[in-house]
């Protein structure tokens, strides 16, 4: 009875699932057409600063606001008191450039 009754849900949720249209809205570019100009205005919501438990440890994260043309950003990971890896950030015109990765080795 037990094995009918999860038989039936998996059916089920299969049938159902498949039907479904994916969360993921994915835009492209139609052939020929070029990407727009980006600005670094555009991504100048990310900066501020975050702090949190992850990776079995605190982490950190800040982003200045744009200035120059640029944004610069730091990615700190922390466990048992010790900075275990780090990341040094930039932006310029909405791609993220030169990521610098530096891991303690303890």
């Amino acid at each position: 009875m037990k094995y009918s009754i999860v038989l039936f849900l998996a059916a089920f949720l299969l049938i159902n699932c498949s039907n479904a249209q994916s969360p993921f809205h994915t835009l492209s570019l139609e052939p020929g057409q070029t990407s727009p100009k980006a600005k670094i205005d555009q991504v100048s919501w990310i900066q501020g600063a975050w702090a949190g438990e992850a990776f079995g440890g605190t982490v950190e994260e800040v982003w200045n606001p744009p200035s120059a043309g640029t944004m610069m950003g730091m990615f700190k990971s922390e466990k048992d008191g010790a900075v275990n890896f780090y990341e040094l950030m930039t932006r310029s015109w909405g791609c993220v450039k030169s990521p610098s990765a530096f891991s303690h080795n303890q």
